[in-house]
């Protein structure tokens, strides 16, 4: 277990943001879990929300079509910063 939870000393701000995104994971299944009607009650304002109350999709697709372009976008921008600092 100790092996599983070691850390290395320098992580990259891209390596820093993969283990955020996989908290960010984590905790929205979780969160799905203990409270499956949390989609519709968290999206409610959002285009995706009536998409998924029509039956059009899966309601627990309407969480992931919007935290993975997000997740998406954050690794996109580190990505340049990186890049440009080299």
């Amino acid at each position: 277990m100790s092996d599983l939870l070691a850390q290395p000393a320098n992580l990259s701000m891209a390596s820093k943001y993969k283990v955020m995104n996989g908290h960010v994971y984590l905790a929205a299944g979780a969160l799905l879990i203990v409270w499956p009607g949390a989609v519709q009650t968290l999206l409610l304002p959002l285009v995706l929300v009536p998409l998924a109350i029509a039956g059009i999709f899966p309601h627990t697709l309407g969480a992931f079509a919007i935290l993975d372009p997000v997740l998406g976008i954050g690794a996109w921008l580190l990505h340049n910063r990186e890049t440009r600092l080299r």
